[in-house]
């Protein structure tokens, strides 16, 4: 859901005004998040959301598919918080800052669970399966209950518990089962109970599985059949049995029938499936008939045989030497082969022989079942009995005898130690047919008794031998010595030695490590035992016994060298972990037995609570929460490991990669936080203007840490910014010129505060450097015409800004192409430094270049942006400030001076032209086409005119410029001659006839019909500064009074106060603008003419057509004075009617007059020659470029654009602002402007 915050105006990227989530934080539930957007002029568009998981003091995480407004709550942001992300977007697709909202965390739902159901087939034998779906946080031992309904009374009994699953049996048929779903949540909680009902369980169809066949395979055994037959009660099931080559069963392809299908189960096996697989098809079926598919059993191996064997015997015949006797017997074991002759002799006298008998069947079966006479010994007795060995101490004494009475068996003897006074003892023990001498037996006699016993135990006399002694000691002497215990590391190893040679003394004991290179290392004396070691382990231990007797004699020493020491079972014997701190290294304490101590293997676990027994054994499985942290001996704690209890599991190993018992302890404490310190602190710039602080912090989990932003002067003065107290800071016009320091204040989340830490300072701030988007040039590459370079300035804010407020100055350069081979390269124009250039001739044909540089207050330059233009066109043809220079006589040489521009000059032509002083009449000199011209007697009286038209050296032409002299005066000599004839009175003229070629005007007038006559015309001359008024009809002449002013024809105005005629007063003429073109042509007559307009006209209706259409005021620029009045005599002509005046400004054409005409070309236009004064643009100038600019003035209003259609034509404005205004002036360098009236004429003028 959104609100949306539309405006008229702005920058068009949209921006988030208020970002809230609203909902219940509670797992299961649906969360909205709600923007209030500002679209700031943009058209409002569906904004990117997306939604983010952040555990405690853990990073945001995106959450996969949830990018609508609406989220809802899964088990997985439990103990987490929610962050709603927004990004809006307009239509347009302008995309805004992106915006963040942090929601508590969310809690878990009380445990239920919907949508219980029962999934499996309701039939007998089948596994079903109770399921739902669990809400409540993290699932716990939730209880599971099957229940069985009872038919007779429709209650339910509990059958299972414990387990979601279910599988159905025989007393299930026909009733309903109820599954009942309690959950509980990992705390423990119950929530509340849902059931579900079952269909009624269904029979199945009989059906018996797990078919084997039972018993030993092999001939004439018996065999069984088994199954388990599901699907109601096993009936009358039928088995068939077969014989198969192959083990391979594939139904009943390849059997062999040994036998009907009958109902029994059991079947003996045949001699014909000796060596063949037996096969079992078992049929299940019910008590009414219903039979199941049947089921194939086949034997893992084939049928054997029985061993040959005989199951009878019997002799016949006399046992009487030389007789015969007769064997029959019965054979089973296969098929009968080869049999063996066996003869026994049982005496002397009888020889019986047994005929196709095996040998080992005759004694393990014949000969047993045989009834033969046996031969009875004697009664058992001793022919004689004495004892052999020499009576010293330490020896062995044997006894020797003669016996008779049959075979002996285990005769019984009995050794005796009789004392000097005749008194004998029975030695304890000693009950064979040998005896070693004590030291008990010292000066004792020894004698032995022997019982004689035949091997059917019957018992003899028992015989008493002589007496050997007295026994004397002999020297000490170790007759065995043997290690006792075990050769294992850990092992206390003893030793068993027996001594001889009188009473045993204090004998020596030594105990010697044999190393692998044959040295001895002696570990202990008269130790009775050695405790192994770790060091013994690979070696061996020797035991060196050395006998003494009581007396001090010592005997030989004697040996013994054990087998290699082998290490014991690996034991963790100890584990201790200590205290842990985060980021301190926890080295716990072991003690390790069990020889050479290997890589053992090591998992630290990190469990939020505190195990015991048999959860800490098994604590890789005890509970979800339990994390593997890592798998060295020692372990640093780290962030996530703070409050929670540290466990390490030890498996010892032994060198050899033997392991022991696993070995798990727990800390007693929780990992203790580190002290909150930060590092790294610094600043980054994210943006321009927008700086961040960021900071390692470390020492448990990080509250509210303080944030500070700090100023340094140039002068190293360290200033706290107030009010910045966040990790972000946009600096303001304060912070320019100094250095920014962040500072970091780290808090714990138990808001324990460590030490404040300074970032380095940054680069001294400074706004950004003014930008130039674009160099544009306005104006064409054509010679003559003004280029003027244009900054583009960026439209953001910040250049808005730094434009405005720190833009010192711009720099421009212009540059001149020149080519060197291939390459283009720029040369500057040293004195072209401004923003304008106006366009030399030298530059025709290349290519020029404007470097602009901006500089700010700091002092900083921007990168130089160019602009390049096309190659330079040549201008159109034009000639300036040409001139006559001559003396003004008629005997003088005269010649045209002038300014061309336009490209390489050509053959441009020149006219020589003479003019009658008050007619604008032109009258070419024949053949005069040089720049030099030289006056005779025809120019006197006249005003000599050059008309010069500027030629390319391609032939364009340019527009004609004329000049004149003053009118040509007699040279002062030639004067005073003639005046001294004068005077004389007698002087001879010759008189010019009108045929003359000298005679412009009568020719002219010869054209026109009016041959002969005199050219009736308005004269018009040029007086003092003064008004311009309208003309009016008037029947007056002018007289000396009327200079200065213009009359006409008209209706008679109210008579003026400044002169005796009817003057009246009109609108000057004046505008604010400047020049814009008009057309030199002939629109017709013009009617409608308001004075107002500032244009002369006049009422009379026996006129010609004016030749320049009515247009708005002619202007020149302001801020000049004045302008010239115009004085116009009265011609006896008619005036023209309606024919207006134009303001024409330092016209190049000498002022003429202009004659009325009655004949063809009577209502022909001609155009008047409109130029600027100078400095300014004139028309000439105007052809071929893009903007008309004033030169020099400051007061340009307005431009416009011309083209090549304006060639000759002039510049005017349409614009006239109310009168009154001042009047129209001209710069005061021009000390008279004159005005011409245009009206018909011989030719048109330029």
């Amino acid at each position: 859901m959104f609100s949306y915050f539309l405006s008229c105006k702005g920058s068009g990227i949209p921006k988030v005004v208020n970002l809230e989530v609203r909902g219940e934080l509670m797992e299961g539930n649906i969360i909205r998040g709600h923007a209030d957007v500002a679209w700031c002029g943009g058209t409002p568009g569906k904004g990117v959301a997306s939604w983010l998981r952040r555990k405690w003091n853990g990073s945001p995480v995106v959450i996969t598919g949830a990018e609508d407004e609406e989220y809802r709550l899964t088990i997985d942001d439990i103990d987490s918080s929610v962050v709603f992300m927004y990004t809006p977007v307009t239509e347009e697709g302008a995309k805004g800052e992106p915006q963040y909202k942090y929601t508590d965390f969310v809690k878990a739902a009380p445990p239920s669970v919907s949508n219980v159901r029962i999934i499996g087939d309701a039939v007998e034998g089948c596994i079903i399966k109770g399921v739902g779906d669990y809400l409540g946080g993290r699932e716990g031992p939730s209880k599971f209950d099957w229940l069985r309904q009872n038919k007779d009374t429709g209650d339910f009994l509990l059958v299972s518990t414990g387990t979601s699953e279910y599988t159905l049996t025989k007393e299930d048929v026909g009733r309903v089962l109820a599954f009942i779903y309690i959950p509980i949540n990992f705390e423990g909680q119950e929530g509340e109970s849902v059931s579900v009902v079952s269909p009624v369980v269904k029979q199945a169809p009989p059906k018996v599985t797990n078919v084997k066949i039972i018993g030993e395979l092999r001939e004439n055994n018996k065999i069984t059949v088994t199954g388990i037959v599901t699907g109601g009660t096993e009936g009358s099931s039928r088995v068939q049995w077969f014989k198969k080559r192959s083990s391979i069963l594939d139904g009943e392809k390849d059997l062999e029938a040994l036998s009907a299908s009958k109902i029994a189960k059991a079947f003996r096996i045949p001699l014909g499936a000796v060596d063949y697989h037996i096969v079992a098809k078992y049929t299940p079926m019910t008590p009414d008939g219903e039979s199941g598919e049947p089921v194939y059993a086949i034997s893992d191996r084939a049928v054997e045989t029985l061993p040959p064997s005989l199951n009878f015997l019997s002799i016949t015949g006399e046992y009487t030497e030389d007789r015969i006797l007769t064997a029959s017997y019965g054979y089973i074991g296969g098929h009968e082969g080869r049999v063996s002759i066996i003869g026994i002799c049982m005496s002397s006298k009888l020889t019986p022989v047994l005929s196709y008998l095996r040998l080992q069947d005759f004694f393990s079966i014949i000969l047993p079942r045989m009834r033969l006479e046996r031969v009875r010994p004697g009664s058992p007795r001793l022919l004689s009995l004495q004892i052999v060995g020499n009576a010293i101490e330490g020896t062995t004494l044997s006894v020797e005898k003669k016996y008779w009475g049959g075979e002996e068996g285990d005769s019984v003897f009995r050794w005796f130690r009789i004392s000097s006074d005749g008194m004998q003892c029975e030695i304890r023990g000693a009950t064979s047919a040998s005896y070693m001498l004590s030291v008990d037996d010292i000066g004792f006699f020894i004698s032995v008794s022997c019982e004689p016993v035949r091997a059917d135990w019957a018992r003899g006399p028992i015989v008493l031998s002589e007496q050997m002694g007295p026994i004397i000691p002999g020297p000490p002497t170790c007759h065995s010595l043997e290690f006792l215990g075990s050769m294992i590391e850990g092992q206390r190893v003893s030793f068993i030695a027996s001594y001889s040679g009188g009473e045993r003394g204090n004998c020596y004991y030594e105990w010697f490590r044999v190393k692998s290179n044959g040295g001895q290392e002696k570990l202990s004396t008269f130790a009775d035992f050695l405790d192994l070691t770790l060091e013994d382990v690979g070696r061996c231990i020797e035991l060196v016994y050395t006998p003494v007797r009581q007396d001090g004699t010592k005997g030989s020493p004697r040996s013994i060298l054990s087998d290699i020491i082998a290490p014991a079972d690996p034991i963790g014997v100890d584990l201790e972990i200590p205290d842990c701190v985060e980021d301190e290294e926890a080295c716990p304490q072991k003690t390790y037995f069990g020889g050479q101590e290997g890589v053992g293997q090591y998992i630290w676990y990190r469990t939020k609570n505190k195990l015991h027994g048999s959860a800490l054994i098994d604590i890789s499985s005890a509970c979800e929460d339990v994390v593997i942290c890592g798998k060295t001996l020692s372990y640093t704690p780290s962030l996530e490991d703070v409050g929670a209890y540290l466990a390490l599991y030890w498996l010892p190993t032994r060198a050899d990669d033997k392991c022991g018992k696993p070995l798990v302890v727990i800390s007693d404490s929780p990992v203790a936080p580190a002290l909150p310190v930060v590092s790294n602190v610094c600043v980054r710039e994210l943006s321009s203007g927008i700086y961040s602080g960021e900071g390692e912090y470390f020492g448990g989990y990080e509250g509210s840490s303080l944030f500070s932003w700090y100023r340094e002067t140039n002068e190293g003065t360290i200033i706290l910014i107030n009010g910045a107290n966040l990790s972000t800071y946009e600096v303001t016009d304060s912070d320019y010129k100094c250095h920014l320091l962040f500072g970091y204040t780290p808090v714990r989340s138990d808001s324990v505060v460590g030490e404040l830490k300074l970032s380095e300072p940054t680069d001294i701030i400074l706004p950004e450097l003014p930008k130039v988007e674009m160099l544009a040039l306005t104006g064409k590459a054509v010679e003559g015409d003004v280029l003027t370079a244009v900054e583009v300035i960026p439209k953001s804010e910040n250049q808005q800004r730094v434009w405005s407020k720190y833009k010192k100055d711009v720099r421009y350069q212009w540059f001149c192409s020149s080519e060197y081979g291939d390459r283009k390269s720029y040369e500057p124009l040293p004195t072209q430094c401004s923003c304008s250039y106006k366009v030399r001739f030298e530059d025709i044909g290349r290519c020029l270049r404007c470097e602009c540089i901006v500089t700010d207050v700091f002092g900083r330059s921007t990168e130089p942006v160019y602009t390049e233009t096309a190659p330079v066109l040549p201008g159109i043809p034009k000639i300036d400030k040409l001139e006559i220079e001559g003396r003004g006589f008629h005997t003088n040489l005269y010649a045209v001076r002038g300014i061309y521009s336009g490209g390489k000059e050509g053959k441009s032509r020149i006219q020589w032209l003479r003019s009658m002083v008050g007619s604008p009449d032109l009258i070419t000199i024949p053949g005069e086409v040089g720049r030099m011209y030289e006056a005779n007697v025809d120019d006197v009286g006249y005003r000599l005119v050059a008309i010069y038209t500027p030629v390319r050296e391609d032939g364009v032409e340019g527009q004609p410029v004329s000049a004149s002299t003053d009118p040509i005066a007699v040279e002062p000599d030639v004067l005073k001659e003639v005046k001294q004839k004068l005077d004389l009175g007698s002087v001879k003229f010759e008189i010019l006839s009108g045929s003359s070629t000298a005679g412009g005007p009568v020719k002219k007038n010869q054209k026109y019909g009016l041959a002969g006559s005199r050219p009736k015309a308005f004269k018009i001359a040029v007086g003092k500064r003064g008004p311009v008024f309208p003309i009016y009809k008037s029947a007056l002449k002018p007289s000396r009074e009327d200079k200065g002013k213009a009359i006409a024809e008209g209706p008679r105005p109210a008579p003026s106060k400044t002169s005796k005629k009817r003057w009246v007063p009109v609108q000057p003429i004046c505008s604010d603008a400047t020049h814009v073109r008009t057309q030199a042509a002939n629109p017709g007559p013009a009617t409608g003419i308001d004075p107002s307009e500032g244009l002369l006209a006049s009422s009379s209706s026996s006129a010609t057509s004016a030749i320049v259409p009515p247009r708005k005021s002619l202007a020149t620029p302001l801020g000049i004075p004045e302008a010239p009045a115009v004085s116009v005599v009265e011609s006896e002509m008619p005036v023209f009617p309606e024919a207006p005046a134009m303001l024409v400004v330092e016209s190049i054409l000498p002022v003429m007059s202009v004659e009325n005409s009655s004949g063809p070309e009577a209502g022909k236009g001609s155009a008047a020659l409109i130029s600027v004064a100078e400095g300014s643009v004139s028309s000439t100038e105007v052809l071929g470029s893009e903007l008309v600019r004033a030169q020099g003035l400051s007061n340009v209003v307005e431009t416009t654009e011309v083209d090549i259609e304006d060639a000759g034509g002039g510049l005017a404005s349409d614009m006239v602002p109310d009168p009154p205004r001042k009047l129209l002036s001209t710069p005061p360098s021009f000390p008279e402007v004159p005005v011409m009236l245009g009206m018909e004429s011989e030719k048109q003028f330029m």
